[in-house]
Formats: C-alpha cells, structure tokens, sequence
C-alpha cells in the first residue's frame, strides 16, 4: 500500500533537524515513484546536505528547478515554507492538479530545505540567532563563515561582504572554501551541465522581497532583464492576493544593498539559470518578529509562497 502524505499538522510547529530530513523520507514514501531523496554531501561537522529529487512523466533528467533554504541557520521560517510548497506540488500531482502536473512534467525538482545543517543545529542548541556555519579558522577567535558570501563568483567585490571573520557575512579565506559551498557549487554546476537549469532559488528570512541579480553591481543589468521583472510583477501580486502581505521586488543592489559572493549571481553567470532569485520571506520588519516568526506564520508563509509559485510555472516561457 502506498504511503500517505505527512499530516498537514507537520506545518503546526518549527522542527530539528533529524525531523526535516525525516519530512523529505516521508515525502518520498508517499510518491516513490516520482522522486528520490538524496544528499548532495556533508557539512562541515559530517551532517547530510540533504533534499528530494521530484519528476513527473517520462521520467528523470529534464531540466532543473534548484530550490536551497537556510543557508542563513537562524531563518527559521525558510525550511517549512519550502517544505510546504513541496507538500503543495506532490499532492496536486497525485491529485492531478493542472499546476502541479504541467510543471513536474517538464522540469525537475531539487528542493533542499537546510543547506547549513551545522548552523541550524546549533540554533536549537546554543544561539537562536546564529546565522554562519561552524568553520574554525586558524588563528581566529570567532567561528562561522557566511555560505551566501562565499560562492566563487564576483566573491572579492569590495563593498559586498567582510574580512574580518567576526562579522556576520564573513566571506571566507578564499573564494568557495566553506565545506558546505563546495557541495552546493558540485550539486549546482553538475545539473547545470547536464539538464540545465531553469529557475535557482535560495530561500532566505526576513524583510518581504523577491530579489533578482545582480547583487555585486547596482550598474550590471541581467540580459533578459525585463522579462524577469514582468515574472516578478506577476509573483508579487499573486502572493499578495493570499493574504495583503506586500512583498517589494528588483535587482539586489538597488533594491537592498551590494552583496557580492552571493548565490543568484553565482546562478545566473555560472550555473547559467534562466532565472536566478532570491526570496526574503515574512515578515517585512524585526518589529513584526524578525527572525523568530511564531509557528502560526508557517502556513500563512507557505500559502503566499506557494500561489507566487503557481503563477509563475503558469506563466513564464516554457
């Protein structure tokens, strides 16, 4: 007998880690014949880089959706909104939902909801607010490299990330040198190279914005530049149709600020994405909660994330 879905009152509470990656083995037993769990590789202190492969007809190999969360440990919210877009996308495929169904049968999905497992951990066990890795360098004093200023791509920018490593978006020694960098540029640039890629997420907490390379440079301007800002218009209105929440879209550094080394520029001119995005999910200030967002915003984030999702699978090139 086939698996059912894990009960939507997974989305009711925040979870350890070994949790997630149970959610993902669930996941997987409730539509085996669609999707594989893997692990791209381990983080620094042996932990897997885990997420959940999902295909539809004909099988495995199309070109890829790259969906990472939690590069940044203390984001709480970033895991089980992803989670609960993949919940959404296997449960309308099983229902044959013509959203689910037309997207899972051209592309592949590679969600990875906890790609710094060795920070999210230590969220739970020492520092709710934690944000870097755990990398111990050599004659420092303070721990931690910040992963999405470590990718090797425009990594030196001055103005983008820090030298110092007691900073909070510490760069790193050299370009691509945290352990958990080096599997996600492997994972990256293998499907890249085979399928391509078509959309590359990371997922991130707080401030409410749909961001768009280029984050090293307020001047560089994406090729198909318009056309991702019509896909953001179109995203952003369908999340605010759920729920009112306002969510500001743009290029990186104009919109916030200059941020070098940083994932969606590393996707865009690297991993040649079509798309290369950033989201920064509720709430839109610290006041609201910040980091530490309480478990009854799961769903409502979920919800949002999941019609701006819809909408663009429904609407961008295929």
């Amino acid at each position: 007998m086939l698996s059912e879905l894990p009960d939507l009152s997974y989305f009711e509470s925040y979870h350890v880690f070994e949790e997630h990656l149970q959610f993902l083995e669930d996941i997987q037993a409730a539509f085996p014949n669609n999707s594989e769990v893997f692990v791209a590789g381990d983080s620094l202190e042996g932990r897997p880089i885990q997420g959940i492969h999902l295909w539809g007809r004909g099988g495995p190999g199309k070109e890829a959706i790259i969906w990472h969360g939690t590069v940044h440990a203390r984001e709480w919210i970033g895991a089980p909104t992803l989670e609960y877009i993949l919940y959404k996308l296997v449960e309308g495929y099983k229902k044959r939902a013509c959203s689910s169904v037309n997207v899972l049968d051209n592309y592949d999905f590679y969600i990875m909801p906890i790609v710094n497992p060795d920070g999210f951990v230590f969220t739970h066990t020492d520092d709710r607010l934690w944000r870097k890795n755990r990398q111990a360098r050599e004659g420092q004093s303070c721990i931690g490299t910040d992963v999405n200023r470590n990718w090797p791509w425009m990594w030196s920018v001055p103005g983008g990330s820090s030298t110092n490593p007691c900073s909070q978006t510490y760069r790193g020694e050299s370009e691509g040198d945290s352990p958990e960098m080096m599997v996600l540029v492997n994972h990256t640039l293998s499907l890249s190279e085979t399928t391509g890629i078509k959309f590359f997420v990371d997922w991130h907490s707080y401030s409410q914005l749909i961001l768009l390379p280029y984050g090293y440079s307020c001047n560089a301007v994406a090729e198909n530049h318009e056309y991702q800002m019509s896909l953001a218009t179109g995203v952003y209105e369908a999340i605010r149709s759920v729920n009112g929440r306002e969510f500001v879209y743009g290029p990186t550094c104009p919109t916030i600020y200059q941020t070098s080394g940083v994932s969606m520029d590393f996707g865009a001119d690297v991993a040649n994405a079509e798309l290369s995005w950033g989201f920064e999910l509720r709430p839109a200030t610290a006041g609201e909660g910040g980091f530490v967002l309480p478990p009854s915003d799961i769903i409502p984030s979920g919800e949002e994330m999941w019609a701006g999702m819809k909408w663009l699978f429904a609407n961008w090139d295929a």
